[in-house]
């Protein structure tokens, strides 16, 4: 599993918000994969 640092997940939250997409964030970033950005959502 790759690390991600804090601002990686910041940044990641960020544009989910800003979106409100979870497939458009990772498309726009590049990472993380889907089913960790759920993760950092619900976590």
């Amino acid at each position: 599993m790759p690390y991600y640092s804090l601002s990686q997940i910041a940044k990641a939250l960020k544009t989910y918000h800003d979106l409100r997409s979870v497939s458009r964030t990772v498309q726009a970033l590049g990472y993380p994969t889907r089913a960790r950005l759920y993760f950092w959502i619900h976590e």
